[in-house]
């Protein structure tokens, strides 16, 4: 059954199982079948998995999207067995053959490794296969040890098979200043180290952030990752950039400022181990290969080494406190003396004869030499020289394959074991400078991607062109960067382009108002001069001329002709009523003469003329009706009513009804019941 497992930063963020005849789509969109985080540069419909003629394809389907496979940007990946390709930052590991481990107990034959919890050792420590198998000698011990229980006998040998070693971290602690380390056993598969009491691994230092590092335990290793910590994180002395997981081989020092934690990982059934290879008979190489068995540190840790979660560990010693503390105990400083004294007295005795060759001495790295055949010593040299040639030219991949080859020969020589070491962190160096370029190629292809949109969609949006419009052809480019100038720059010239349009209409929108008010005052002034009622034409006239109402300069010059016509005609009206107003007042016609003049003052309020002729009528009229109104009061008295009446009547006919002789004349008829 074919398996996709989706990793993100190094973590494995997805495992899907593929049914054969199925299509799956990967990307941000909630209904993708493979949901990926909104990253930069992921796509809401990206990748597409399906099966041609029954072969796995894995399709970009993105138009602006990328897809790498072994550091080239491609369309499409036929998938084989362990492919490996990217959707930065995503990585996709795809499994043809898979099998899950949990599904049965019983793995094929040749295959009895464990699929699930493996970790493979360093290149370093990588044994050739020419060395990872040696045959039993036949002896009557065997034959007595397979008569015996299959099961033990199978699990003696899964005991020393390196496939199923379990290894457990550990962290040993160096505080600075302290003569005691701290050794933690990390149990699960994450811890977060910090200075927070909350933490997993909790490490009492000031220069440790509350969250420092991560530690993530997977089945492809132990892995490190810096947490934006303030003082950061080194391994072996090489700073980590924060986010990024690193890997951790057991032996590396983390640093962090005057801290060191050393890092171990270590077979946790050691000790029964052991002694199942004590019981197991003798293995021995052929004897034309003379290989030495490999070493593989993960394998050969201290069998009393800590199994609780955290140990105290005794003080280290200085060389004078331990020479102090031997001259205290008497009795073991005479067995420290006598015992190297005894050894080499015991070996000088067993010392072989001259010209014998001893086991002891082929253990020297230039006793193996020594001892090889001449072809072989050629070999050895070319094979050096060769590795030394790739280090200087930076070939490390060759240099670390002609070291193991060389120590598949001899496991020592010269300084192989120097150069192996250096070609490693060259080849490890490499690889990072490798991913960097690659990052590097996909973030320049990804602009170049996202200049050829905007220079597109800058020629195709004219100066019509809409805000969504917009949208859509920057859509790709905007998903890729949401902050590139470029583009925000074409939406925002259009936001302000529709934003000038809308002022603009606004504007002619408040012109075309303006210019109906106007038609409109002007028409309303017209009608009330045409009615006669000249006072509130010209006040109307006056108010249109006053507004200037846009495009109304024909209405202003035929408004300022009428309302000169008004004025004249309002003038007339009011020396009319003047005039009326006198020659009453000079007949001494008082209630016609005041009549006339409310005419002119009702055309022209503010007439000064009018309004003094008036009073001086209205005066006299006062003074004539009093004189009439005491006379008849006085034959009121006198009982002379009906010569009273008459008076009383000729008031009401002279006087103005609003003056007070008028009303106290209708009074004094109604008393005597005559009405007006």
């Amino acid at each position: 059954m074919a398996r996709l497992v989706v990793k993100l930063h190094g973590k494995e963020s997805l495992a899907i199982e593929l049914i054969e005849g199925r299509e799956y789509i990967a990307g941000r969109n909630q209904g993708c079948d493979i949901p990926l985080e909104n990253q930069k540069g992921i796509s809401r419909n990206h990748l597409k998995i399906s099966q041609i003629e029954g072969q796995w394809i894995a399709r970009l389907i993105s138009r602006y999207g990328s897809l790498v496979y072994e550091g080239k940007v491609v369309e499409s990946i036929p998938l084989e067995e362990e492919t490996v390709f990217q959707i930065p930052p995503y990585d996709f590991h795809f499994f043809l053959n898979f099998y899950d481990p949990r599904s049965s107990h019983d793995f094929p034959d040749g295959n009895e490794k464990s699929h699930s919890n493996s970790i493979s050792p360093p290149l370093e420590h990588q044994v050739p296969e020419n060395q990872q198998q040696y045959k039993y000698q036949s002896t009557e011990a065997d034959h007595i040890e397979e008569s015996s229980s299959n099961q033990n006998q199978k699990a003696n040998l899964d005991i020393t098979s390196p496939g199923d070693v379990q290894l457990v971290p550990y962290l040993r602690i160096r505080y600075p200043g302290r003569e005691k380390d701290e050794i933690l056993e990390l149990e699960g598969h994450l811890w977060v180290a910090g200075r927070d009491a909350q933490c997993e691994i909790s490490i009492d230092d000031g220069h440790i952030s509350r969250r420092h590092f991560e530690l993530n335990q997977t089945q492809e290793g132990l892995y490190i990752t810096d947490l934006a910590s303030a003082n950061g994180t080194a391994i072996n002395g090489i700073a980590i950039p924060p986010h990024e997981p690193h890997p951790l081989l057991s032996g590396d020092q983390i640093s962090i400022m005057d801290l060191t934690i050393i890092v171990e990982l270590r077979d946790k059934d050691f000790k029964d181990k052991f002694l199942a290879v004590r019981q197991l008979p003798h293995v021995q190489a052929p004897s034309s290969t003379g290989l030495p068995t490999a070493f593989n540190p993960n394998l050969y840790f201290d069998p009393t080494g800590p199994s609780a979660v955290k140990l105290q560990t005794s003080n280290r010693q200085r060389p004078q406190d331990r020479l102090r503390n031997l001259g205290q105990n008497k009795i073991r400083l005479a067995l420290i003396i006598l015992i190297p004294v005894l050894a080499l007295s015991y070996f000088l005795k067993s010392s072989p004869q001259k010209g014998q060759k001893t086991n002891s001495s082929l253990d020297q790295p230039g006793a193996k030499f020594d001892g090889l055949s001449s072809d072989q010593k050629i070999a050895v040299k070319d094979i050096y020289n060769l590795a030394r040639g790739h280090y200087t030219q930076g070939r490390y991949e060759l240099c670390l394959a002609e070291l193991n080859k060389l120590h598949g020969i001899i496991p020592l020589y010269e300084d192989s074991k120097n150069l192996q070491a250096h070609c490693s962190q060259g080849l490890e160096m490499t690889m990072e400078n490798q991913e960097l370029e690659r990052k590097e190629r996909i973030r320049i292809e990804t602009q170049k991607k996202i200049e050829y949109i905007v220079q597109d969609c800058k020629r195709r949006l004219g100066n019509s062109s809409s805000m969504d419009q917009a949208k859509d052809c920057l859509g790709p480019a905007i998903e890729l960067d949401p902050s590139n100038p470029g583009a925000l720059a074409i939406l925002a010239e259009i936001q302000l382009r529709e934003e000038r349009i809308r002022q603009e209409e606004i504007a002619t929108a408040n012109r075309k108002s303006r210019i109906q008010a106007g038609k409109n005052q002007y028409a309303k002034a017209k009608t009330l001069y045409k009615k006669g009622q000249l006072r509130k034409a010209i006040s109307a006239y006056e108010s249109f001329l006053q507004a200037q109402y846009p495009e109304s300069s024909q209405l202003e010059k035929r408004a300022q002709r009428e309302l000169a016509s008004v004025k004249k005609d309002l003038n007339n009206k009011v020396q009319i009523g003047l005039t009326e107003c006198k020659t009453q007042y000079d007949q001494k016609n008082y209630r016609p003469a005041i009549e006339a003049c409310d005419k002119a003052l009702t055309e022209d309020p503010n007439n000064r003329e009018a309004t003094e002729l008036r009073a001086q009528v209205l005066s006299d009229l006062r003074r004539e009706m009093r004189s009439i109104y005491e006379d008849s009061i006085l034959e009121e008295s006198l009982g002379e009513i009906e010569g009273a009446k008459e008076k009383w009547r000729k008031i009401i006919q002279s006087d103005i009804p609003s003056d007070e002789y008028f009303q106290k004349a209708t009074r004094k008829l109604k008393k005597y019941g005559i009405g007006i």
